[in-house]
């Protein structure tokens, strides 16, 4: 809708969508412009689909610059949005299950399966640093050879490259019939389906597929089906199991069996967050120090050095040039210093393998340029028919309510987003913020979040709605998370159909379990490789007598934790070849890198790293002396005070503690993992773990305490709710002192008997009085003028009684009445009332 509550801030911020109808809002939807997984350019800049079928830059409104240039197929990318919107940030994905580790898996791969490699990389590595200098003019000739190829590889995928055949998509760009929406089947129907297959993960840029990448539709009994033609689930054929649905990303064509890239991802944290190019890259690079310098060091060298080996073979026999015949390298460039070359002398390609030439890519092109013009004076009519249904659905557009039909939302993905029985708008804004779909927002443990009126993020509600008596969640805790099959995102579902991303070192692409699986194979032979060096089953070419080995022990097997150095190789003293008469006095090892210090850190130290730290232990004290030798001389003394008032002096650090230890800080203890105590006022005393004291004179006691005022004495902090109780306190005597609660209880119940005795009493004379005035309240007979009447009256009330004496006189005009009347209650404290009046006629 139009308010800045449903799209303002928050992921629906940036796609241009606020203030437009139902329509355009579902359409960008369905075209993978808006939610929480858009497309964009390689630099994760938000694209639009023009009318004719291509990408372009995103204009603020939402729709495409068809003044730049389009951007090509293969350099769109699927995108997520983090919680701001934004498409150039990256956020992470989480609750994805571990991917296929395989040659040919698109599926993605998580951080916990990325650690795996590092952790055996690394493993590797160590070994691998103590072979590599040995191991280098090995690596030169490698290298040589490979770039033979990779020059091959360049010109061939140069060739592949400029014989793609172009597609455009139709005149119509925003109603589905091309690009990511041109394969739901929900052209021409209303807005509610089409909402209800977004909510089901069944459209948009994000789907549930089969591990095929066939995309899958729910039935009415809540499992998923193959999807037929009109969007509509096959039940005739046999359910699809749980553990076979897929979360495939939808690719600009609206494919899902053609991998797409998926960008914008985040470093990965968590075991089943999704891992970039860059993470991958760092495993490489771990490994790649290691891997050009021994990979194939025992077999492809010796390759090399054989005669008649080579990249390029001519087999007389069968006709046939080979290239890299024995090399199981997948890619083949022909590139040079200079850029790619052109291969020239193609034969027409009969066979599926076969390269083509440019005579038949050029008869290609003239009979789709052909095509295309039929085609795209055939799309203008259907397309103009379908802006006209559409413009009619969104002027009659319906309630949007669910029915009854488990398809609508109760079961499979939308189960869970809180929305069954809302209208469009809510659904369409829901889908916009990503809190509803395939793709949704999260915090860290998987539970679902909704948006605020203030564009924060909390725990989501039961009805989809933001519960916003929780405190709001940090954007930096946000994270997008798939929805598996049952509607949930604490369970993690295999994310498939991905495109392998760039491996670079700020690349934030996805990978895929083919990319991991490929370096799993690089790493393994590695680390093979590796532990042949070390074990000595395996050499490395040239002398290796002047390496660096490992011990061995008395049966003259390796010992991979100990390495002796300065052992003279030609003594036969004794069994043991480290005998103390084969040492000799030792080895120095000069230029060695300093290590790091730190807790657990196993890297050697070298003198001027020791130096530096005995000259930073010297200037601790004033009467510390760093000797020749590296040892510190101390003369120092420290006075510590003692109970009594007196000081003591004593010539170390160890005595003085111990000194102060005993006169009293031995009973004093804290234990707390809170920031340290502040005491910033003046004369002030903090004491517990995050305690602050910042009034003049004031004290805060106990951890997380706060005394803010003057002389003022703390437990606790009111602003967080911190309060404590001060128990076993003795009843205060003086003014001045701290009364207990017995105290108060008893002042009270004193206070209370004596305020009740006087109510009682007050009660009592007021009650009195009531009486004696209702008794002077005499019905006297009617006199002529001249005549005095006179009465007698009692009176009870609440309890007390009382009697009155009274009269009147008419005058003899009978114009004038004088009355008196007196009046007493009965019983002790009696106390009298009186009353007197004059009444006259006119």
């Amino acid at each position: 809708g139009t308010n800045g509550t449903n799209g303002k801030d928050g992921a629906a911020g940036q796609d241009g969508l606020n203030g437009k109808d139902l329509v355009d809002k579902n359409n960008a939807l369905r075209n993978g412009q808006a939610g929480a997984v858009v497309y964009t350019a390689e630099d994760g800049k938000r694209l639009a689909r023009g009318e004719d079928g291509k990408f372009y830059g995103m204009k603020a409104d939402g729709s495409a610059d068809t003044t730049t240039a389009a951007v090509a197929t293969d350099k769109v990318r699927l995108s997520v949005v983090n919680a701001d919107g934004l498409t150039t940030t990256p956020t992470v994905l989480g609750n994805l299950a571990d991917g296929k580790l395989a040659a040919d898996s698109k599926e993605a791969v998580t951080g916990g399966q990325l650690f795996t490699v590092k952790t055996t990389a690394d493993n590797a590595k160590t070994t691998a640093d103590n072979a590599k200098a040995t191991a280098d003019n090995a690596k030169t000739t490698a290298d040589e050879a490979k770039d033979i190829a990779s020059n091959l590889k360049n010109g061939i995928d140069g060739l592949v490259g400029a014989i793609g055949t172009p597609g455009q998509d139709g005149s119509n760009g925003t109603n589905g019939k091309n690009g990511a929406a041109g394969r739901d089947g929900l052209n021409g129907k209303d807005l509610t389906e089409k909402v209800n297959s977004l909510r089901n993960g069944e459209a948009g840029a994000v789907v549930y597929t089969a591990e095929n990448g066939s995309r899958l539709a729910r039935g009415e009994d809540g499992k998923f089906y193959l999807m037929k033609a009109d969007g509509s689930a096959d039940t005739t054929i046999a359910a699809v199991a749980d553990d076979k649905v897929r979360l495939s990303a939808v690719n600009a064509d609206g494919s899902t069996t053609a991998p797409t890239v998926l960008n914008n991802i985040a470093d990965g944290v968590q075991q089943y967050d999704a891992v970039n190019v860059k993470q991958l890259n760092a495993v490489k690079e771990t490994a790649a120090g290691n891997t050009t310098a021994i990979t194939n060091l025992t077999t492809k060298i010796n390759q090399i050095s054989q005669a008649g080996f080579g990249l390029v073979q001519d087999d007389a026999a069968s006709s046939t040039i080979t290239i890299g015949k024995d090399s199981d390298s997948t890619i083949l460039s022909i590139a040079g210093s200079a850029g790619n070359r052109t291969l020239t002398g193609i034969a027409n390609g009969t066979n599926a393998g076969d390269a083509v030439n440019k005579g038949q890519l050029d008869a290609v092109e003239k009979t789709a340029n052909l095509a295309k013009t039929t085609a795209d004076e055939a799309k203008s009519m259907v397309a103009g028919l379908k802006d006209g249904i559409d413009g009619l659905n969104g002027l009659i557009g319906k309630n949007g309510q669910d029915g009854t039909n488990g398809t609508n939302g109760k079961d499979g993905a939308a189960g869970q987003d809180g929305l069954n029985g809302k209208d469009l708008v809510d659904k369409n804004n829901a889908l916009r913020n990503g809190q509803a779909g395939a793709v949704v927002y999260t915090a860290e443990d998987g539970k679902r979040l909704a948006r605020g009126e203030d564009g924060k993020f909390y725990g989501m509600k039961a009805d989809g709605s933001a519960d916003t008596t929780t405190a709001a969640v940090a954007t930096d805790k946000v994270r997008l998370s798939v929805v598996n099959a049952d509607g949930l995102t604490t369970t993690p579902t295999i994310l498939s159909n991905l495109k392998d991303g760039l491996v670079g070192q700020d690349s934030h692409d996805a990978v895929t379990g083919g990319q991991l699986y490929t370096t799993n194979q690089k790493v393994g032979e590695l680390e093979t490789k590796v532990q042949a060096l070390a074990s000595g089953s395996a050499g490395v070419a040239g002398n290796d007598k002047g390496a660096l080995k490992y011990d061995k022990d008395t049966s003259g097997q390796y010992v991979y934790n100990k390495a002796t150095l300065g052992v003279d190789p030609n003594c036969k003293a004794g069994s043991n070849p480290n005998d103390p008469d084969c040492l000799g006095e030792g080895v120095v090892l000069s230029n060695v890198k300093g290590g790091k210090v730190a807790k657990g850190s196993k890297e050697v130290v070298n003198g001027g790293q020791l130096y530096s730290a005995v000259t930073s232990l010297a200037g601790a004290g004033s009467e510390m002396v760093v000797n020749p030798d590296g040892s510190i001389t101390v003369n120092a003394s420290y006075t510590v005070h003692n109970n009594d008032g007196t000081s003591t002096t004593v010539n170390n650090v160890g005595a003085a503690l111990d000194h102060i230890n005993s006169n009293g800080t031995k009973y004093i203890a804290t234990n707390s993992e809170l920031k340290p105590a502040a005491a910033t006022g003046k004369e002030s005393v903090a004491v517990g773990g995050g305690a602050v004291a910042k009034g003049e004179g004031s004290v805060a006691m106990g951890s997380g305490s706060v005394a803010r005022d003057p002389l003022e004495f703390s437990v606790g902090n009111a602003e967080t709710g911190l309060t404590r109780r001060i128990t076993n306190v003795a009843d205060g005597v003086n003014a001045s002192d701290a009364a207990t609660v017995g105290q108060v209880s008893r002042a009270l119940g004193n206070v209370h008997s004596s305020l009740k005795q006087e109510i009682q009493q007050t009660r009592k004379i007021a009650s009195q009085g009531i009486a004696a005035s209702m008794a002077m309240n005499l019905d006297l007979p009617q006199q002529h003028p001249g005549e005095v009447a006179i009465g007698v009256g009692t009176a009870m009330y609440d309890g007390q009684s009382a009697v009155a004496l009274g009269g009147n006189y008419l005058t003899n005009s009978g114009k004038i009445k004088i009355s008196l009347g007196v009046g007493s209650s009965l019983g002790k404290e009696a106390r009298p009332a009186v009353k007197a009046g004059v009444g006259w006629v006119f």
